[in-house]
């Protein structure tokens, strides 16, 4: 199957495309420059750290070159951009609260960095991010907010992606990121979570992503009988 295209672009390039859109954005929120870059440290510290494999900076820049292409489609696309930011921002896989834990973490930024963004932006960026969480009983947004549903199939764009190189990368990251879990432990509790997506009505909530159905539930099915 033939490579994805900028694909496995290297880590400063998938750096510096995140690092210049967070520019861009921050600064239609705020004109201090040293907050802007203070503030993008710190994304990197933690999307960098050396145990994640996955939800690391080229998942990022994968969501981010996909809010690009969207983005004149939303209704409030810097909202959607700094719910892509930080939606992994805290990312313990022992843990379970790590969405609500990240829009903690960016409402407690959003109040301290001298944001010009009103108190409703940053409570809808919040609701964004813990809709990542892609549990519909926990999140209205995700059954209304057109944003929120671009927001969830860039977070799971990987699923239906027609690469295998793509796909193995994905399987192997979040594995990593597993490590401190057995084979047994974690093969019974992963194809579990799969399986809830496989039986989801439609996995994709946008009529831009319903391409990607078909592969996605392939893609899945494939990830599941390899643990049996």
């Amino acid at each position: 199957m033939a490579k994805e295209e900028i694909k496995w672009l290297s880590p400063d390039l998938h750096i510096s495309n995140v690092q210049l859109l967070f520019h861009q954005v921050l600064s239609k929120h705020t004109d201090d420059m040293f907050v802007i870059s203070t503030l993008f440290s710190d994304v990197f510290k933690h999307y960098n750290d050396k145990s994640r494999h996955y939800h690391n900076m080229r998942h990022l820049y994968r969501m981010c070159k996909l809010w690009k292409k969207y983005k004149n489609k939303m209704s409030d696309p810097d909202a959607v951009f700094f719910a892509i930011i930080y939606h992994d921002v805290i990312y313990n896989p022992k843990k379970k609260n790590n969405e609500e834990a990240s829009a903690t973490f960016f409402r407690k930024l959003a109040t301290k960095k001298s944001f010009k963004s009103d108190l409703s932006f940053v409570t809808n960026v919040c609701a964004l991010i813990a809709a990542t969480k892609h549990d519909a009983k926990l999140s209205p947004l995700m059954s209304d907010s057109k944003d929120c549903a671009f927001l969830l199939d860039f977070d799971l764009e990987v699923l239906g992606t027609e690469h295998l190189d793509v796909y193995d990368w994905y399987k192997s990251g979040v594995r990593k990121e597993y490590k401190m879990y057995s084979n047994k432990i974690y093969n019974g509790g992963r194809k579990s979570f799969l399986e809830m997506f496989l039986k989801k009505e439609k996995i994709y909530l946008t009529k831009e992503f319903k391409s990607r159905e078909k592969r996605a539930k392939i893609n899945l099915q494939n990830e599941i009988n390899s643990y049996i």
